[in-house]
């Protein structure tokens, strides 16, 4: 019977250390774990619309262009903003709804003349007179004027865009 209790203390001594293999013996705090999150975005197309910016009315402008017998037409005053205009080579470029007014700049009377008929020869009286000619373009084109008392005075060309 000796041998029996050797038997049970061996079997208790066995079964102990095979539980005890499968119990924790850390006595520290278990580490959090890190777990990943995902996020799933949904993605929408969405149509934006193409904004086109309203046409502007333009405001039409007045010009005065300066005529003598001599020099011919020799200056141009935008008369709307009272600003100097380019004017090279007696060509003025303007648009569609402008109005030019020819000013005799001396004494002596001048006819001015289109070469596109746009009236029949309208006169321009001395500026002293207080006196000159308008007229407004409507039609985009190019058109020429001339002084009738003087063949040699090169022409005057304008412009006229849309």
């Amino acid at each position: 019977m000796k041998h029996i209790k050797y038997i049970q203390i061996l079997f208790i001594v066995i079964i102990l250390s095979a539980f005890s293999g499968c119990m924790d013996t850390n006595s520290e705090t278990p580490a959090a774990t890190s777990t990943s999150t995902v996020t799933v975005q949904e993605t929408v197309a969405v149509s934006t619309p193409t904004i086109t910016p309203a046409d502007t009315a333009r405001t039409p402008l007045s010009y005065k262009v300066y005529v003598d017998e001599y020099y011919g037409f020799r200056k141009v005053i935008e008369t709307t903003y009272t600003k100097e205009v380019e004017y090279q080579n007696l060509t003025l470029t303007i648009y569609s709804g402008d109005t030019v007014e020819w000013v005799n700049d001396n004494d002596y009377k001048i006819t001015l003349v289109s070469d596109q008929g746009l009236w029949t020869p309208g006169e321009i009286r001395a500026i002293l007179m207080n006196r000159g000619f308008n007229y407004t373009f409507t039609t985009a084109g190019t058109y020429t004027f001339r002084i009738k008392e003087e063949p040699r005075v090169l022409p005057q060309t304008i412009i006229v865009k849309q």
